[in-house]
Formats: C-alpha cells, sequence, structure tokens
C-alpha cells in the first residue's frame, strides 16, 4: 500500500466535523487542521462537500488542498479550477427557488433555507416534526415543472440540485484526471458520513476505499466503518504515523 500513491477524498459535514445543528456552527477544530495540515505534507488530500467551495474552504484554511463545493460542481486546486458549465447555467433559477422556499417556509420556526451558488438546502433539524409535510409539500413544489432540477434528501435536509449527471464519484474522476493520477498506481480513500457520499463510495468500490463515518451505523456502499469525527482524526495520525 505505501507504494501506492495515497490519495484522500473527504466530506466536511459529518465527517471532519460533527453535526450541528445548524450549518454556521460546523466550525473544523484546530486539532482536526493540524492533522490535515500534517496528512497533506504527505498525501494528496481533496475535500468534497455540499457546501459552496467558497465556504468549505474558509472553514477549512489550509493552502495545497483541493476544494470541491455543491458536491462537485465547482473545484479549485493547486494550478487547477472547473466550474461544470451545466450548472453554472443553473444559478439564476436556484436563487429563484431559494426565495419561493423562502416565502414558503419563512415562517416555520426551526426551519432554515440555506443559500448556495448552485443549490439550495432546506434545513429542518431544529423545526418540529409535525411541519414535516408541509415542507416536503414545499420542496416539491419548488421542483415541480424545473425538469433542469432534482430534489436529494440527506440527514434533516432536502437538497435542491441542477439535475445533471454530475455527482462527488464524478468530482473525484475530475481531479485524478487533472493531476493525471492512475488509478492503478494510487489508493485512492473516500470517507463520508451522508447519503450524497453514497455516489462516491459507489463511484470506487471497485478501485478504492470507501469508509463511513456513522453511529449507529446503516447500510453502505462503503468497505469500511468509523463512528465519529474523533475516530476519523485517529485513523488519519495513525496514517501519517506509517507512512
Amino acid at each position: 500500500m505505501t507504494r501506492r500513491k495515497l490519495l484522500f477524498f473527504l466530506d466536511y459535514d459529518g465527517t471532519l466535523t460533527p453535526i450541528v445543528d445548524r450549518p454556521e456552527l460546523a466550525i473544523l477544530d484546530e486539532g482536526m487542521r493540524e492533522v490535515l495540515k500534517r496528512l497533506s505534507g504527505k498525501h494528496m488530500v481533496a475535500i468534497v462537500s455540499g457546501r459552496m467551495r467558497e465556504d468549505v474552504q474558509k472553514l477549512v484554511n489550509i493552502d495545497g488542498l483541493f476544494y470541491a463545493g455543491s458536491h462537485g460542481f465547482d473545484i479549485q486546486g493547486p494550478g487547477f479550477s472547473l466550474v461544470e458549465p451545466r450548472a453554472e447555467k443553473t444559478i439564476g433559477l436556484v436563487t429563484e427557488i431559494i426565495q419561493f422556499l423562502k416565502g414558503k417556509l419563512g415562517h416555520l420556526q426551526g426551519v432554515l433555507v440555506e443559500e448556495k451558488k448552485f443549490s439550495t438546502a432546506v434545513h429542518y433539524r431544529l423545526a418540529n416534526p409535525q411541519v414535516l409535510p408541509e415542507i416536503e409539500k414545499a420542496v416539491d413544489e419548488a421542483v415541480m415543472g424545473h425538469p433542469e432540477l432534482r430534489l436529494m434528501k440527506g440527514k434533516m435536509v432536502f437538497e435542491i440540485l441542477p439535475a445533471i449527471e454530475w455527482d462527488k464519484a464524478k468530482a473525484i474522476r475530475w481531479i485524478m484526471e487533472a493531476m493525471k493520477f492512475s488509478w492503478q498506481r494510487s489508493s485512492v480513500v473516500y470517507i463520508g458520513d451522508d447519503v450524497t457520499d453514497e455516489f462516491a463510495f459507489r463511484g470506487i468500490r471497485t478501485k478504492g476505499t470507501g469508509i463511513l463515518v456513522a453511529d449507529p451505523a446503516r447500510p453502505s456502499a462503503a468497505h469500511f466503518l468509523l463512528k465519529s469525527p474523533d475516530d476519523v482524526k485517529v485513523f488519519f495520525e495513525k496514517i501519517i504515523l506509517e507512512t
């Protein structure tokens, strides 16, 4: 394994930081940041997040990493950048959808409509479960009549994204190609915790290693399980010592 180049692709929320009630509270602690710096000093590290690329880049704040935001629609790294052109065309529509959802759901306590460039997310972790049908109705209405958009369900969140064939697995492949990394000469590791990470797990299943972060465990295409971001940090520390 040490003869092959180690490539780490990492989700952010729920993987490098615990799941929190509001997105802005998911702050990377200094211990994890230091471990990531040391890991990136030895191996290629990419953050692949549903957040906007600028947002996750600011939160991690480590130079020399690849940052893939909006589930991979917007990628930036050392000497490379990509904005998926089909996703860029939906920015205006996504802005309209955000305003529509705010109008429909703004009166519901505990519901947060997260504004992103290429997508939007409706978080309801803090909401009364009784309002879930109203939230579901609103997000269904938002995508109705817009075949260029798709609805995806995550952990206490609904996400509306461009309906194009692009996901975290394709973002990984693009970075691999951009950096001229060979699957045969590399050991690819993807670590994530949410439904959107299953695209990546499936995409690398026969040629890499998927690690799910979950407690309790759930059905997944990942090969291995870690229970928490603290376990992820310990795993990184072992990799640093052994490579």
